[in-house]
Protein backbone atom coordinates (compact mmCIF):
# COMPACT_ATOMS: atom_id res chain seq x y z
CA UNK A 1 0.00 0.00 0.00
CA UNK A 2 1.27 3.34 -0.79
CA UNK A 3 2.00 6.22 1.55
CA UNK A 4 -0.83 8.39 -0.45
CA UNK A 5 -3.19 5.06 0.18
CA UNK A 6 -2.18 5.01 4.11
CA UNK A 7 -3.23 8.75 4.40
CA UNK A 8 -6.25 8.03 2.80
CA UNK A 9 -7.33 4.79 4.79
CA UNK A 10 -9.84 5.70 7.60
CA UNK A 11 -8.90 5.14 11.11
CA UNK A 12 -10.03 2.43 12.85
CA UNK A 13 -11.36 3.91 16.37
CA UNK A 14 -11.91 0.82 18.90
CA UNK A 15 -14.77 1.99 21.70
CA UNK A 16 -13.73 0.81 25.26
CA UNK A 17 -15.83 -1.37 26.66
CA UNK A 18 -16.97 0.44 29.85
CA UNK A 19 -17.32 4.43 29.02
CA UNK A 20 -14.98 6.69 30.68
CA UNK A 21 -17.31 8.04 32.82
CA UNK A 22 -18.02 4.45 34.29
CA UNK A 23 -14.43 4.34 34.51
CA UNK A 24 -14.16 7.17 36.32
CA UNK A 25 -16.98 6.35 38.87
CA UNK A 26 -16.23 2.73 39.79
CA UNK A 27 -13.61 3.59 42.18
CA UNK A 28 -15.58 6.10 44.24
CA UNK A 29 -18.62 3.44 44.32
CA UNK A 30 -16.39 0.70 45.48
CA UNK A 31 -15.20 3.26 48.49
CA UNK A 32 -18.72 3.83 49.82
CA UNK A 33 -19.52 0.88 49.41
CA UNK A 34 -16.89 -0.07 51.53
CA UNK A 35 -17.47 2.63 54.32
CA UNK A 36 -21.15 1.43 54.45
CA UNK A 37 -19.93 -2.22 54.70
CA UNK A 38 -17.79 -1.62 57.81
CA UNK A 39 -20.45 0.56 58.99
CA UNK A 40 -22.75 -1.91 59.09
CA UNK A 41 -20.34 -5.15 59.75
CA UNK A 42 -20.44 -4.88 63.83
CA UNK A 43 -16.68 -4.67 64.10
CA UNK A 44 -17.06 -1.36 65.97
CA UNK A 45 -18.43 0.17 68.61
CA UNK A 46 -22.02 1.94 67.82
CA UNK A 47 -21.75 4.79 66.62
CA UNK A 48 -17.51 4.85 65.96
CA UNK A 49 -17.95 4.62 62.49
CA UNK A 50 -21.55 6.31 61.14
CA UNK A 51 -22.60 5.13 57.67
CA UNK A 52 -22.21 7.53 54.73
CA UNK A 53 -26.25 8.34 54.45
CA UNK A 54 -25.51 10.42 58.00
CA UNK A 55 -22.71 12.03 56.96
CA UNK A 56 -23.77 13.04 53.63
CA UNK A 57 -27.06 14.04 55.67
CA UNK A 58 -24.57 15.65 58.34
CA UNK A 59 -22.50 18.00 55.32
CA UNK A 60 -25.76 19.00 53.82
CA UNK A 61 -26.98 20.07 57.44
CA UNK A 62 -23.97 21.91 57.99
CA UNK A 63 -23.72 23.64 54.53
CA UNK A 64 -27.62 25.40 55.98
CA UNK A 65 -25.35 27.00 58.87
CA UNK A 66 -23.02 30.35 58.54
CA UNK A 67 -20.85 29.24 61.07
CA UNK A 68 -19.78 26.49 58.57
CA UNK A 69 -19.20 28.83 55.85
CA UNK A 70 -17.47 30.94 58.26
CA UNK A 71 -14.67 28.17 58.65
CA UNK A 72 -14.67 27.82 54.92
CA UNK A 73 -14.40 31.53 54.71
CA UNK A 74 -10.99 31.57 57.25
CA UNK A 75 -9.53 28.56 56.14
CA UNK A 76 -8.98 29.61 52.84
CA UNK A 77 -8.48 32.83 53.41
CA UNK A 78 -5.40 31.45 55.16
CA UNK A 79 -4.26 28.99 52.14
CA UNK A 80 -4.70 32.29 49.58
CA UNK A 81 -2.50 34.39 51.90
CA UNK A 82 0.11 31.12 52.39
CA UNK A 83 0.17 30.67 48.25
CA UNK A 84 0.14 34.76 47.90
CA UNK A 85 3.34 35.12 49.83
CA UNK A 86 4.92 32.15 49.34
CA UNK A 87 4.61 33.00 45.16
CA UNK A 88 6.06 36.29 45.81
CA UNK A 89 8.96 35.18 47.88
CA UNK A 90 9.92 31.90 45.70
CA UNK A 91 9.27 33.20 41.65
CA UNK A 92 11.75 35.93 41.94
CA UNK A 93 14.06 34.36 44.06
CA UNK A 94 13.76 31.12 41.60
CA UNK A 95 14.44 33.47 38.79
CA UNK A 96 17.99 35.01 40.65
CA UNK A 97 18.88 31.48 41.16
CA UNK A 98 17.94 30.70 37.78
CA UNK A 99 20.24 32.82 36.07
CA UNK A 100 22.84 33.18 37.90
CA UNK A 101 25.53 30.20 38.51
CA UNK A 102 27.20 32.03 41.43
CA UNK A 103 23.95 32.87 43.31
CA UNK A 104 23.11 29.48 42.44
CA UNK A 105 25.96 27.28 43.79
CA UNK A 106 26.01 30.11 46.34
CA UNK A 107 22.51 29.21 48.11
CA UNK A 108 22.47 25.43 47.28
CA UNK A 109 23.65 23.80 50.68
CA UNK A 110 21.69 26.52 52.26
CA UNK A 111 18.25 25.45 50.21
CA UNK A 112 19.18 21.91 50.54
CA UNK A 113 19.25 22.62 54.86
CA UNK A 114 16.79 24.68 55.04
CA UNK A 115 13.86 22.21 53.08
CA UNK A 116 15.04 19.44 54.77
CA UNK A 117 13.73 20.93 58.16
CA UNK A 118 10.29 18.91 59.26
CA UNK A 119 7.28 21.21 58.81
CA UNK A 120 5.69 19.88 61.48
CA UNK A 121 8.46 20.65 63.40
CA UNK A 122 8.60 24.08 63.72
CA UNK A 123 4.69 24.21 64.28
CA UNK A 124 5.31 24.35 68.25
CA UNK A 125 8.27 26.87 68.15
CA UNK A 126 5.65 29.17 65.65
CA UNK A 127 2.86 28.60 67.85
CA UNK A 128 5.08 29.96 71.06
CA UNK A 129 5.45 33.00 69.06
CA UNK A 130 2.16 33.53 67.62
CA UNK A 131 -0.33 32.47 69.62
CA UNK A 132 -3.50 31.01 68.40
CA UNK A 133 -3.47 33.80 65.28
CA UNK A 134 -3.36 33.70 61.95
CA UNK A 135 -0.12 34.57 61.16
CA UNK A 136 0.92 31.17 62.80
CA UNK A 137 -0.82 29.58 60.43
CA UNK A 138 0.88 31.77 57.10
CA UNK A 139 4.13 30.71 58.79
CA UNK A 140 4.01 27.09 58.86
CA UNK A 141 2.21 27.54 55.38
CA UNK A 142 5.22 29.31 53.60
CA UNK A 143 7.75 27.69 54.98
CA UNK A 144 6.43 24.50 53.55
CA UNK A 145 4.83 25.92 50.22
CA UNK A 146 7.86 28.50 49.10
CA UNK A 147 9.94 25.17 48.62
CA UNK A 148 8.08 23.88 45.01
CA UNK A 149 7.46 27.08 43.77
CA UNK A 150 11.58 28.12 43.96
CA UNK A 151 12.97 24.78 43.04
CA UNK A 152 10.15 24.84 39.75
CA UNK A 153 11.12 28.62 38.87
CA UNK A 154 14.99 27.56 39.28
CA UNK A 155 15.18 24.34 37.01
CA UNK A 156 12.43 25.70 34.54
CA UNK A 157 14.61 28.84 33.86
CA UNK A 158 17.95 26.63 34.34
CA UNK A 159 16.00 24.76 31.24
CA UNK A 160 15.86 27.17 29.14
CA UNK A 161 16.93 26.53 25.63
CA UNK A 162 20.77 27.92 25.23
CA UNK A 163 19.99 29.15 21.36
CA UNK A 164 16.95 30.96 22.19
CA UNK A 165 18.97 32.84 24.82
CA UNK A 166 21.86 33.49 22.34
CA UNK A 167 19.24 34.58 19.73
CA UNK A 168 17.57 37.62 22.61
CA UNK A 169 21.37 38.33 22.85
CA UNK A 170 21.95 38.77 19.05
CA UNK A 171 19.42 41.57 18.90
CA UNK A 172 20.90 43.26 21.60
CA UNK A 173 17.60 42.41 24.10
CA UNK A 174 18.17 43.97 27.62
CA UNK A 175 18.67 42.08 30.40
CA UNK A 176 14.57 42.48 31.56
CA UNK A 177 13.55 41.71 27.45
CA UNK A 178 14.83 38.20 27.79
CA UNK A 179 13.24 37.68 31.40
CA UNK A 180 10.25 38.76 29.75
CA UNK A 181 10.17 37.31 26.68
CA UNK A 182 12.27 34.16 26.54
CA UNK A 183 13.01 32.88 29.98
CA UNK A 184 9.27 33.43 31.81
CA UNK A 185 7.38 32.04 29.07
CA UNK A 186 9.65 28.84 28.82
CA UNK A 187 9.69 28.17 32.57
CA UNK A 188 6.00 28.70 32.95
CA UNK A 189 5.50 24.91 32.73
CA UNK A 190 7.70 24.38 35.61
CA UNK A 191 6.27 27.15 37.33
CA UNK A 192 2.62 25.72 37.11
CA UNK A 193 3.39 22.55 38.25
CA UNK A 194 5.18 24.03 41.26
CA UNK A 195 1.78 26.36 41.72
CA UNK A 196 -0.45 23.12 41.44
CA UNK A 197 1.97 21.03 44.15
CA UNK A 198 2.30 24.05 46.17
CA UNK A 199 -1.77 25.15 46.59
CA UNK A 200 -2.59 21.03 47.56
CA UNK A 201 0.32 21.51 50.05
CA UNK A 202 -0.52 24.83 51.11
CA UNK A 203 -4.69 23.77 51.75
CA UNK A 204 -3.60 20.60 53.92
CA UNK A 205 -1.27 22.71 55.70
CA UNK A 206 -3.63 25.26 56.49
CA UNK A 207 -6.33 22.53 57.91
CA UNK A 208 -3.79 20.99 59.94
CA UNK A 209 -2.33 23.97 61.98
CA UNK A 210 -5.73 25.01 62.94
CA UNK A 211 -6.41 21.62 63.95
CA UNK A 212 -2.92 21.64 66.18
CA UNK A 213 -2.51 25.07 66.93
CA UNK A 214 -6.81 25.87 67.06
CA UNK A 215 -6.09 28.71 64.95
CA UNK A 216 -9.98 29.71 63.63
CA UNK A 217 -11.43 27.60 60.41
CA UNK A 218 -12.51 24.28 59.45
CA UNK A 219 -9.92 22.27 60.74
CA UNK A 220 -10.02 24.03 64.48
CA UNK A 221 -13.96 23.20 64.11
CA UNK A 222 -12.74 19.28 63.57
CA UNK A 223 -10.98 18.91 66.26
CA UNK A 224 -13.43 20.49 68.65
CA UNK A 225 -15.78 17.78 67.54
CA UNK A 226 -12.95 15.12 68.16
CA UNK A 227 -12.77 16.45 71.79
CA UNK A 228 -16.85 16.10 72.24
CA UNK A 229 -16.91 12.70 70.70
CA UNK A 230 -19.25 13.71 67.61
CA UNK A 231 -18.40 10.93 65.37
CA UNK A 232 -20.81 12.11 62.71
CA UNK A 233 -19.10 15.68 62.79
CA UNK A 234 -15.58 14.58 62.46
CA UNK A 235 -16.99 12.21 59.70
CA UNK A 236 -18.74 14.84 57.74
CA UNK A 237 -15.82 17.55 58.36
CA UNK A 238 -13.22 15.28 57.31
CA UNK A 239 -15.22 14.76 54.15
CA UNK A 240 -15.56 18.18 53.46
CA UNK A 241 -11.80 18.84 54.20
CA UNK A 242 -10.90 15.97 51.41
CA UNK A 243 -13.34 17.70 48.86
CA UNK A 244 -11.79 21.08 49.76
CA UNK A 245 -8.55 19.59 48.85
CA UNK A 246 -9.63 17.55 45.75
CA UNK A 247 -11.16 20.96 44.29
CA UNK A 248 -8.23 23.27 45.28
CA UNK A 249 -6.40 20.04 43.01
CA UNK A 250 -8.67 19.97 39.98
CA UNK A 251 -8.80 23.71 39.89
CA UNK A 252 -5.06 24.52 39.96
CA UNK A 253 -4.58 21.33 37.07
CA UNK A 254 -7.29 22.46 35.18
CA UNK A 255 -5.65 26.31 34.97
CA UNK A 256 -2.12 24.81 34.10
CA UNK A 257 -3.71 23.03 31.43
CA UNK A 258 -4.91 26.25 30.20
CA UNK A 259 -1.84 28.51 31.11
CA UNK A 260 0.34 25.45 28.97
CA UNK A 261 -1.90 24.40 26.79
CA UNK A 262 1.11 24.70 24.23
CA UNK A 263 3.18 22.30 25.86
CA UNK A 264 3.75 18.93 24.68
CA UNK A 265 3.12 17.80 28.45
CA UNK A 266 -0.67 18.98 28.35
CA UNK A 267 -1.12 17.81 24.94
CA UNK A 268 -4.07 15.13 25.62
CA UNK A 269 -3.77 12.33 22.53
CA UNK A 270 -7.72 12.38 21.14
Amino acid sequence: MTSAALRTAPVLRVRPAIPSAAQTAIAPVLLILGWAALSSSGLFAADTIPGPVPVAARVLDMATTATFWTDIASTMTGWALGLLYSTIIAVPLGILLGTSDFAYRSCRFVIEFLRSIPTLGIIPLVALIYGTTRQTELTVVVAACVWPILLQTMYGVRDVDGAALEAARSYRLSRFQIIRFVIVPSATPFVATGFRIAAVMAMLLAIGIELLAAVPGIGKTLAQAQMNAQMVDVFALTLVTALMGVAVLYLFAAAERRLCRWHPSQRIPS
